[in-house]
């Protein structure tokens, strides 16, 4: 589109107004000039003005915008060309937000925010309450997705809660990374309990649902109080081609479900998983890579023993590598327990009384032992090793159910026998060298790293995807 600044000053009426001698030629040129010069502005005017630029609205920030009507809501006065990197398409609307709390906040049922940028972007906690998707947009000039990053502010603290995304419906992520930093310092960690520090980047709650695909979310080392996803009961999460760096991967309760496909998790644990009354829920894992301190701890909470029964998790796990540097599982004892187990109860625990095992194809590689049980009722707390002690004895303990499995040595890198707070420094998981047995996993066996992540990951995965679209529709 011309400027206005060009239109001010055509090289053509400049030379033509040059090229003639007399005063009376140039009084006339002049007087044409000008008002070829107003027709040009005059039409531009009524060309944008007749336009549609419905598609492209740019809404200013409804808290921060000063322009109001009389009804107090904010100026959504279009603006075209406008650069604004969260763009909420819905109804055949695109309209352009400089935050996402705001993209958010207008959003209705089946949006779809893109995400127009590249690198860190700050934002405000946003909450979801409808069923939305957000996803990396598409970057025209490369041809290829954006890559953008989303870090937390500090300083917003909604209704106490430290999140980024606080999710009441439904909303799936797609291609975007999450930063998350810890707003509490060594000496705070020191002194404050862990209920305290408790933090968490995604906060899915009233039976909320999530899908989370080639994500990277990637929490500050080191804190592990801090949680990717925390899902309250009766929520659901779904996970595809992602990596997570720190933190604990999921939280959930023992009434929910939660499937892991494709994904690499690279953190002192994956899930934790909290006893609570009701039907017992399922976590289905498929061609995962954990490299973990502790896979899995479950906590018992403060149910009576003989409610524990009635609210065991099942596990379904296939084609996976399993490292864990201490233990697989660990089973906690939460302080001021209802009718708590006794350290003289402690050998004879059935770990089948909280946890139903089942998988195939898997490669276990763990440091010390397959379960542990803490007891937090013991000032300082004990730790005690539990049968089943080996792959042996683990696959008899689930009678066939994980049969298939097998022991192995796995190194994510040179140097790194396991889990490392080192390796946390890494971009993406394609950095590492990963090395089974001394030579590369098995292709079926583990996370196919290429796919997973944002960046080249997920336009790896996009490709696929519409390779396999066109072998369909051939």
């Amino acid at each position: 589109m011309t400027s206005l600044i060009d239109v001010a000053t055509p090289p053509a009426i400049a030379a033509s107004i040059q090229a003639r001698g007399s005063k009376r030629n140039r009084s006339q040129n002049v007087v044409i000039g000008a008002g070829l010069v107003s027709l040009c502005l005059l039409t531009g005017f009524l060309v944008w003005f007749s336009g549609d630029h419905s598609d492209e609205i740019v809404r200013s920030d409804p808290e921060q915008s000063a322009d109001k009507d009389e009804s107090g809501m904010a100026d959504t006065k279009p603006v075209p060309q406008s650069n604004e990197p969260f763009v909420l398409e819905q109804d055949g609307r695109r309209l352009r937000f400089r935050d996402l709390f705001a993209a958010c906040d207008q959003a209705r049922d089946d949006a779809i925010i893109h995400l127009d940028f590249d690198g860190e972007r700050e934002t405000r906690q946003a909450t979801i309450r409808r069923r939305i998707t957000l996803v990396a947009g598409w970057n025209s000039q490369e041809k290829r997705p954006y890559r953008p990053v989303l870090k937390r502010d500090l300083f917003d603290i909604t209704n106490g809660v430290r999140a980024l995304l606080q999710i009441d419906a439904s909303a799936r992520l797609e291609g975007i990374e999450i930063r998350y930093e810890s707003e509490f310092n060594e000496q705070q960690r020191r002194n404050m309990s862990l209920v305290q520090l408790l933090e968490w980047a995604i906060l899915c709650q009233n039976s909320a649902r999530l899908e989370l695909l080639n994500c990277r979310l990637r929490m500050e080392p080191g804190a592990t109080h801090q949680f990717v996803v925390k899902a309250d009961r009766g929520s659901d999460v779904s996970i595809k081609n992602c990596e997570f760096f720190g933190g604990t991967a999921v939280a959930i309760a023992s009434s929910q479900n939660l499937t892991m496909e494709n994904s690499l998790v690279l953190s002192p644990s994956t899930i934790v998983v909290l006893q609570q009354p009701g039907p017992g829920g399922s976590i289905s894992i498929s061609n995962c890579t954990f490299l973990n301190e502790t896979f899995l701890k479950q906590n018992l909470g403060r149910a009576p023993r003989r409610a524990m029964r009635d609210t065991r998790i099942r596990f379904d796990v296939r084609n996976s590598i399993l490292d864990s540097a201490k233990t697989l599982v660990s089973i906690k004892q939460l302080p001021g327990a209802v009718q708590p187990i006794l350290p003289s109860e402690i050998d004879s625990l059935d770990i089948a009384a909280t946890v139903v095992w089942g998988g195939t194809g898997n490669v276990y590689d763990v440091g010390r032992t397959f379960l542990s049980f803490t007891n937090s009722a013991e000032n300082p707390p004990a730790v005690y090793e539990l049968p089943p002690a080996g792959i042996v004895e683990w696959r008899r303990k689930w009678r066939g159910r994980d049969d298939t499995s097998r022991a192995a040595t796995f190194r994510p890198a040179p140097g790194f026998e396991g889990f490392h707070e080192d390796l946390l420094g890494i971009e993406h998981s394609m950095e590492l060298q990963l090395q089974l047995d001394g030579g590369l996993p098995p292709r079926d066996i583990g996370a196919r790293r290429e796919t997973i992540g944002t960046g080249e990951g997920y336009e790896k995965f996009l490709d696929e995807k519409a390779d396999n679209d066109n072998e369909r529709v051939e």
